[in-house]
């Protein structure tokens, strides 16, 4: 009796292990943070967000002297991102390196900022100097890239 039981049990174990690895796969792939699915929110129809940057010392522009800047202010001009958003901009070194990803959570168009400290950071103290990049992610996305120039003379 005991091995037609044991029998029973050995046949019955491929078709649950069937059953187990289906679920398991079907269950990671509706996991929010699965790497197969797209995290970010589902865009509207109708025109897409878009943003302006500008990169501002004590003037806007692409072009900044080390040693005399205190901080950088990153602008972003939201269009067309009604509903709640996250921003991310990420500033990348003259060799490509990630020096910093600053994150922001809103809600709407309009003008979002982030500031960039200078002065008495590694920046100076390493003198970065270069072109840096600046580039802006909507929910994930690259929706708009800039750069500018730290120089020293």
């Amino acid at each position: 009796m005991a091995s037609k039981a044991s029998s029973k049990v050995r046949s019955f174990l491929p078709v649950l292990a069937a059953v187990c690895l289906a679920l398991s796969a079907a269950s990671v792939a509706q996991h929010p943070n699965s790497p197969n699915q797209d995290t970010a929110p589902p865009r509207p129809h109708g025109p897409q967000p878009s943003a302006t940057l500008s990169i501002c010392a004590e003037t806007c522009g692409s072009t900044f002297h080390i040693d005399q800047v205190h901080a950088l202010t990153m602008i972003v001009n939201w269009r067309n991102a009604a509903g709640k958003h996250t921003q991310q901009i990420k500033f990348l070194l003259p060799k490509g390196e990630t020096y910093q990803i600053m994150e922001t959570k809103f809600e709407g168009n309009g003008p979002q900022s982030s500031v960039l400290p200078v002065a008495g950071t590694w920046i100076q103290a390493k003198e970065l100097t270069g072109r840096w990049t600046v580039q802006v992610y909507l929910d994930g996305q690259l929706v708009t890239q800039s750069g500018f120039i730290f120089h020293r003379n």
